[in-house]
């Protein structure tokens, strides 16, 4: 039983959203994005483990303490985070602050600058970041933000798609035909190549 209490502490669940839910982070997501060109298409909420959990709050309520005593404020803000894809799984699991080969996760507050291009996985993380004095507990730069303190834990993965429609072929004998010896372009009705005079296929 101990052993078993031991492993709850170290899972993180992943859980499907109501309507409700989703619409919420739609929500975040259409007043913070700077484009239409993705949006998102599926949400899971993070619930992070417990020792995830608790490291947060004890680090939070530390630079909560230090800023008080210089009559700072402590910020929460929620951030867009896409991991390589690589890194998301491991992420999801163990937070943003592991040892990841040295990746340091830089947030935005524009889920679209946030995403990758090269990304096959298309998903992101909308974190619970909470931010003390710029400079020391964090660093913006070039409309990112990394948050030195650690004080950052995923709450949401969000998977995104392009809004960009492609035309659908209807008959794929409407289209020109390319020579493959010479690759020149030839009209649809064509059955020897223009420029070298192969048979097109």
């Amino acid at each position: 039983a101990a052993k078993a209490r031991a492993m709850r502490r170290h899972q993180t669940e992943v859980r499907a959203v109501s309507q409700g839910v989703f619409d919420y982070v739609k929500k975040q997501w259409d007043a913070a994005a700077s484009n239409k060109e993705i949006d998102i298409c599926e949400v899971y909420q993070v619930l992070p483990c417990a020792v995830i959990q608790e490291q947060f709050e004890e680090m939070r309520t530390q630079l909560e303490e230090s800023l008080a005593k210089h009559r700072g404020k402590l910020l929460t803000k929620q951030l867009w985070y896409a991991p390589p894809d690589e890194l998301l799984q491991v992420m999801t699991e163990q937070g943003f602050f592991g040892t990841f080969r040295g990746e340091i996760p830089a947030f935005s507050e524009d889920p679209c600058k946030a995403a990758k291009s090269c990304s096959k996985e298309n998903k992101m993380f909308l974190a619970r970041c909470a931010l003390g004095t710029s400079g020391v507990d964090f660093i913006e730069l070039n409309g990112k933000i990394t948050v030195i303190s650690k004080t950052a834990v995923p709450a949401f993965l969000v998977k995104y798609k392009s809004t960009h429609v492609v035309p659908e072929i209807v008959n794929s004998s409407d289209t020109p035909k390319q020579c493959k010896c010479c690759s020149s372009v030839n009209p649809t009705e064509a059955a020897f190549c223009n420029n070298c005079g192969n048979k097109l296929q």
